[in-house]
């Protein structure tokens, strides 16, 4: 199922649910978000879209129930950082830096689940013209 949100004028589609991936390296568990696809905008105007597609390892298996919990919350969060970043540093004639977004959102996740406690991946950064 998708949806629209509009925070901050930035169109973002997305299913509901994340998908849940089986042990990856280290025997760590991960939780792969359905893709975010976020409008890139300049003066108002959308110059374009990026897609993301963002995964979480925990660094302690144990703590997965209480993070699936929080995983609503975590996809808001993640919506109006990605927003906010691509306001001010992306554009449709760069590519995107994915260390840059992992970066940015660390403080986001960290407030919302504690530090420390998830490593972020940036799969895929994908910024298409509209």
């Amino acid at each position: 199922m998708a949806f629209c949100v509009a925070p901050t004028r930035a169109a973002v589609y997305a299913q509901d649910e994340p998908e849940e991936e089986a042990l990856l390296q280290e025997g760590r568990l991960s939780i792969k978000f359905a893709p975010f696809r976020i409008a890139v905008l300049r003066k108002g105007r959308i110059t374009g879209t990026a897609d993301l597609q963002i995964t979480l390892q925990l660094r302690d298996n144990d703590e997965y129930n209480e993070l699936k919990a929080k995983l609503p919350q975590l996809r808001s969060d993640m919506v109006s950082a990605l927003s906010s970043l691509s306001r001010r540093r992306w554009s449709v004639t760069r590519p995107i830096d994915p260390d840059i977004v992992s970066r940015y959102l660390k403080p986001y996740v960290d407030r919302r689940v504690g530090a420390g406690r998830l490593d972020i991946y940036v799969l895929k950064a994908l910024i298409d013209p509209a």
